[in-house]
């Protein structure tokens, strides 16, 4: 869960997981639930389960992170109330277990992935190199 706000005010609580409705609405892995109506937004177009939010107050976005699929990206995507936006690289090729905004502003997806994608980045062996004197 994560308090969603933007520079007008709450907009809602936004509720994820691995769900297929919520409260009786059918809103498969995200909803929003409204603290004022207790009334429950249904989000569609996610398929799979969300497993970390971060909602960044600045901008109204929320981060989420998972093992789904959501318009073009795959386990990592951003959410605003006028649907989903695509971040700047095509999801990650696993699992996302927790998302946190570093000082500068870049959100940061972490989780059981080495790519971006479907692709597999190159394995870093250790290289022997003694850093220690």
């Amino acid at each position: 869960m994560c308090t969603l706000r933007n520079g007008d005010g709450l907009i809602g609580v936004l509720v994820g997981g691995n769900f297929t409705s919520l409260g009786g609405v059918e809103s498969p892995g995200i909803a929003l639930f409204d603290l004022d109506s207790a009334k429950i937004t249904p989000i569609t177009g996610l398929n799979g389960r969300v497993n970390a939010l971060y909602c960044d107050p600045s901008t109204g976005t929320a981060y989420l992170g998972g093992v789904f699929t959501a318009e073009n990206s795959s386990n990592a995507i951003a959410w605003r109330p006028d649907g989903f936006q695509n971040l700047p690289f095509p999801g990650l090729n696993g699992a996302i277990t927790s998302i946190t905004q570093l000082e500068n502003g870049n959100i940061v997806f972490g989780g059981d992935f080495d790519g971006v994608g479907n692709a597999t980045s190159p394995k870093i062996e250790n290289s022997g190199v003694n850093i220690a004197q």
